[in-house]
C-alpha cells in the first residue's frame, strides 16, 4: 500500500547553469508543492501504513529550512533545479521515514519531478548529505494472534539477507521482547540511509517483507505500552541466528 501526503512553501531560485539569456538564469519565485510517499503494510489493528503526522513530523525541519528562502543560499541547494531539491528532500527525509518511497517535487501546477532513491549508494555527495554514514534503526513488529514464533523465524533470516546483500553491517542484531508478550523489537544497523530505500528494490527483501507482513504489523515506539516508561526493559530473545 502507498500512501502520501503533500506540502506546500514558498521559495526563490535561480539556476547558475542554464545557458546564457535563459529566464531561469534570473531570481524568481515558486509556490513549491512538495509530495512524500511511503509504502508498506496496513497493520490489521491500526488499519493504516503509518500516521500521517508521522509524515508530517518528519518534514517538518525540512519546511522550516526552505521555505521563504532563497534556495541557492542553502547548503547542498546550490543549484537548486526541481531535480536537485527532491533527492535533498529524500535524503534529510530517509532516515526518519524508512518507508519513504518516493518524493515529488511541483514547482508549478505543470512542471515538477519524481525521485526515488535511484543512485543513492553511487553518489559521493550523498556522504556530504549525511547519508554515507551507518544508521542504527529500531523496528517494531507487533504479532498477530499465534505467529509470534513464525515472526521469530523469518526475522532469523531478516538481516543475515540484508547484510548478504551489502544492506546492512556486520554490528550484531539485538532481538527483545515488549512486556504484552508479542511485540518484538528488532535493533540493526543499515549500511547507510540509502540502504533502506535500495532495499525497497530487492525481490529477496520484498519477499521477507511480504512475509512479516501476514505475521505482524508495523508499530511505533510510542504504541507500546513501554513508551511511558523512563527505563523501560524488555527481554532478551537468544538463540535467533542474527
Amino acid at each position: 500500500m502507498e500512501i502520501y501526503k503533500r506540502f506546500r512553501f514558498e521559495a526563490a531560485h535561480r539556476l547558475p547553469n542554464v545557458p546564457p539569456g535563459h529566464k531561469c538564469a534570473r531570481l524568481h519565485g515558486h509556490s513549491f508543492e512538495v509530495e512524500v510517499e511511503v509504502r508498506g503494510p496496513v497493520g490489521e489493528e491500526s488499519g493504516w501504513v503509518i500516521d500521517f503526522d508521522e509524515i508530517r513530523r518528519a518534514f517538518d525541519p525540512i519546511h522550516a529550512a526552505l521555505d521563504h528562502r532563497c534556495l541557492n543560499d542553502v547548503e547542498g541547494l546550490e543549484n537548486p533545479t526541481s531535480e536537485r531539491l527532491a533527492r535533498w528532500i529524500w535524503r534529510r527525509m530517509q532516515r526518519e521515514l524508512p518507508l519513504l518511497s518516493a518524493i515529488r517535487v511541483r514547482e508549478t501546477c505543470t512542471a515538477g519531478c519524481t525521485y526515488r532513491g535511484e543512485g543513492e549508494g553511487d553518489d559521493a555527495a550523498t556522504a556530504s548529505a549525511g547519508a554515507g554514514a551507518p544508521t542504527i534503526v529500531i523496528a517494531t513488529y507487533r504479532a498477530r494472534e499465534g505467529e509470534v514464533d513464525a515472526l521469530l523465524g523469518i526475522l532469523a533470516d531478516h538481516v543475515p539477507t540484508l547484510r548478504r546483500l551489502g544492506l546492512a553491517t556486520a554490528r550484531p542484531a539485538t532481538l527483545l521482547r515488549a512486556g504484552d508478550g508479542r511485540t518484538i523489537l528488532e535493533i540493526f544497523e543499515w549500511r547507510d540511509a540509502a540502504a533502506a530505500a535500495e532495499a525497497h528494490r530487492r525481490p529477496e527483501v520484498a519477499a521477507l517483507w511480504e512475509a512479516l507482513s501476514a505475521r505482524a504489523e508495523i508499530v511505533t515506539l510510542g504504541e507500546l505500552a513501554e513508551a511511558g516508561q523512563r527505563f523501560p526493559h524488555f527481554a532478551a530473545i537468544d538463540g535467533v541466528a542474527r
